[in-house]
């Protein structure tokens, strides 16, 4: 019975905000690299950059061949006050090129709402389009996995162009769009300044089975305090694209990140990637000084972790025999699986089964079956 305890503590201990974090990528890969390269296909599969703590591979979209390359890794992090500390590195785009990097999630989601957030930041504007209808499509919600031709559908998408009130032609504007057409995207007129982070939230709500009945959101910058809370409780969007001309997406299988070239260059910077099904999940509040034991930074010690520990790290809020993988960090992990910042140390080691439903499950049968034979020798033996 204690074991079986221990199961539903597996299955109950990780927050609800964990649990509905579909994937989150910190771009923890080797610099000057591309996310993927251009030979992925569906003929010679070679897949790009892995997310270790997740197990999902970026793979390529696009023609392939000359000045396709998708979006590469950028050396160096972007934060946002009040989100968890960043890990690795981050993306850059780079607008001499059209290929785009696409990562899939667990599960595709077709019904209700999915939400994703990064933290973005404008370099330079160079020669970036002020176009106020089309402005650049840079990432977005897809409807398919793995390598594959050119991107022509998404939901949810980040565009971006040059200001249109700004004297100095430097500042910028976002836009998203509930597709890739043309006259469903709009614009916040609020300009942004080149060099500084913000934060973006997005959201994809299916509404119904019309064919134009989704709604796209976007929270530009939204308020710290607004950080990890529930449904009822997020901010109103900064922008809302309903109703639209393009086609809605049957389901969300992926997210991807492109380079274009044909609205003028320009040195925009991507990190702190989540997906997730709820706006708590995407705007995790900041744990910092860090979660003991959470080795992903992702605002909570849970298997992910482990996952991580056990590919060779590298590993953040160590607690043991920093800058070396070993087995006091998975004790350290063990001792406080389940935490979230202010939370208490947990179990005690001794009660921490491993790290997901299914290996509490094998524990708690196994115990089961053990203890059913112990008692069919006994009661044989007593015979």
């Amino acid at each position: 019975m204690r074991n079986l305890a221990i199961l539903c503590f597996c299955l109950s201990s990780t927050p609800i905000w964990a649990a509905d974090l579909l994937l989150y990528d910190g771009f923890n890969y080797s610099p000057g690299q591309l996310l993927v390269q251009p030979t992925d296909n569906g003929v010679t599969p070679t897949p790009g950059h892995h997310n270790v703590a997740y197990n999902v591979d970026w793979r390529y979209a696009g023609t392939g061949g000359t000045n396709t390359n998708a979006p590469g890794v950028k050396s160096g992090s972007l934060s946002v006050t009040g989100l968890p500390a960043p890990t690795g590195n981050s993306v850059a785009f780079d607008m001499t090129q059209t290929g785009a990097a696409r990562i899939g999630l667990p599960a595709a989601i077709s019904s209700g709402t999915i939400y994703w957030s990064a933290i973005v930041q404008m370099n330079n504007t160079n020669t970036l389009s002020s176009s106020t209808t089309t402005g650049a499509l840079i990432a977005g919600l897809n409807n398919t996995t793995g390598s594959s031709g050119v991107i022509t559908g998404g939901g949810s998408i980040l565009l971006v162009k040059k200001a249109q009130t700004d004297p100095g032609n430097t500042d910028y504007e976002l836009g998203t769009g509930v597709s890739t057409n043309n006259s469903d995207r709009t614009f916040d007129s609020t300009p942004l300044q080149q060099g500084v982070p913000v934060f973006v939230v997005g959201s994809y709500q299916f509404v119904g089975t019309a064919a134009h009945d989704d709604i796209a959101r976007m929270w530009i910058n939204p308020a710290s305090s607004s950080f990890g809370v529930d449904e009822a409780s997020k901010p109103a969007e900064s922008l809302i694209s309903q109703n639209g001309a393009g086609a809605d997406l049957a389901g969300v299988s992926s997210l991807f990140l492109r380079n274009i070239s044909t609205v003028g260059n320009f040195d925009f910077q991507l990190d702190e990637l989540r997906i997730g099904t709820t706006w708590a999940s995407v705007t995790a509040a900041s744990t910092s000084p860090g979660v003991q034991g959470d080795y992903n930074g992702n605002g909570v010690v849970d298997a992910a972790d482990y996952v991580l520990w056990r590919n060779g790290g590298p590993l953040q809020n160590e607690v043991a025999s920093g800058g070396t993988v070993d087995s006091a960090d998975y004790d350290a992990w063990r001792a406080r699986f389940g935490n979230t910042s202010g939370s208490g140390a947990g179990l005690v080691a001794s009660e921490v089964p491993e790290p997901t439903s299914l290996a509490c499950a094998i524990l708690a049968g196994v115990t089961l079956s053990f203890t059913l034979r112990r008692r069919s020798r006994e009661m044989a033996l007593q015979q």
